[in-house]
């Protein structure tokens, strides 16, 4: 019997477009290493829309930009440095091949994806703190249309995950949330317990500073909402922790409360709150221990 089918047979009409499903700019954060390690940068679809497609051949041209990088710095106050060429040799596989600056990326045969690589040594990488990117210009999309959001540029950039960054379990805290300045919610089922809620993760910024996500209310159903971007400064000398969020200015540490990092535990002490002078909420003695890498 033959299979019912609804709707019209494409066979060899359709379109076929060329898409950077990973945007126009990239960010890769490493665990610091010494040996030389693989790191795939980007990829290029190849969205074919008919068997024909699917099987024909490409060679779509990326070309390296170093220019990119400084214009970046430039327009978003960064201080990336282009990755230095003999930090890396260009992992000619899977149909990339690579000559002076121009890479090559062949489609055909059923291959829809390409992503070029580079074999990236980390002994090279003595300061921790600097990021590194490497820029590319499509130059030739090998007869594949252009889709409405290719971006013909990619910055990739590079950086080490600093020390305070993985996945963190929810050891002890409590959440309470406020009707007004000094009038808690009662019978508020969002208040209570953040002992055993989800894990929740760290994810490097910058040297010193992570963000948080996944910080639920009490019973672990919901996410904490009206701190976006929650962060977490920390002084390495002190160990002492900021607190503040992009998506709430007036989230801050709880004045005469811990926060404070202890490395011998791995373990976060912490104490916020936000909105003060109306529906204030507070997070009082937050305990997150380190469980590993993300």
């Amino acid at each position: 019997m033959k299979d019912s089918f609804d709707g019209e047979e494409v066979g060899d009409r359709g379109t076929t477009f060329l898409k950077t499903p990973d945007g126009e700019f990239v960010v890769h954060w490493l665990s610091p290493f010494d040996d030389v390690q693989k790191v795939s940068l980007f990829t290029l679809f190849k969205d074919a829309h008919n068997a024909t497609e699917l099987n024909s051949s490409n060679t779509v041209k990326v070309v390296l930009a170093p220019n990119l990088i400084e214009d970046y710095n430039d327009e978003h106050g960064t201080d990336l440095m282009p990755l230095p060429a003999d930090f890396y040799t260009v992992a000619q596989e899977n149909g990339v091949s690579f000559s002076g600056s121009e890479f090559s990326l062949q489609f055909g045969g059923g291959t829809l994806y390409s992503t070029p690589a580079v074999n990236l040594d980390g002994s090279k990488w003595t300061n921790i703190s600097q990021k590194y990117a490497l820029a590319f210009v499509i130059t030739d999309l090998g007869n594949i249309v252009a889709s409405s959001s290719l971006n013909d540029t990619v910055i990739v950039q590079l950086g080490l995950k600093n020390q305070w960054d993985g996945i963190y379990s929810v050891e002890d805290g409590n959440v309470q949330r406020y009707s007004a300045p000094g009038t808690p919610t009662v019978g508020d089922a969002l208040n209570g317990s953040l002992a055993g809620n989800p894990d929740v993760t760290l994810s490097t910024v910058s040297d010193n500073t992570v963000e948080i996500s996944g910080l639920t209310w009490a019973g672990g159903t919901s996410g904490i909402g009206g701190i976006n971007n929650l962060r977490a400064t920390i002084n390495p000398e002190t160990n002492q922790v900021t607190m503040f969020a992009l998506g709430n200015a007036t989230l801050a540490n709880t004045a005469g409360l811990d926060n404070v990092y202890d490395p011998e535990t791995q373990t976060f002490t912490l104490n916020f709150d936000w909105n003060p002078t109306g529906a204030k909420r507070e997070v009082t003695n937050l305990v997150l221990k380190y469980k590993g890498s993300r």
